[in-house]
């Protein structure tokens, strides 16, 4: 078969033929789950650091490097933007 599809004959929608990811939608997708992962790294290197892992031990299992790990150690964790305040709670002048 050659030549164009008539999708008003063929009664297919034409957003069919649209359906297949495109590379740029999974590499988003690669990105999103990356930054998933890589945004708990601080908090498991802290609390490995709080029971006791030495940093040496961390770098060997993770792969980090000594100074980006002494980074994280020195740096405070991010507040939440949020906090969620329940309705009996009394409000912050």
């Amino acid at each position: 078969m050659s030549g164009r599809i008539c999708y008003a004959r063929a009664a297919i929608p034409a957003s069919v033929r649209c359906m297949a990811p495109s590379p740029l939608t999974a590499a988003e997708e690669k990105l999103r789950r990356w930054a998933e992962v890589n945004a708990m790294r601080d908090e498991a290197v802290r609390e490995a650091a709080a029971a006791g892992v030495s940093i040496h031990q961390i770098q060997q299992i993770t792969g980090i490097a000594r100074t980006t790990i002494i980074g994280i150690l020195a740096r405070r964790p991010k507040r939440p933007l949020l906090r969620v305040v329940r309705s009996d709670e009394p409000q912050p002048d």
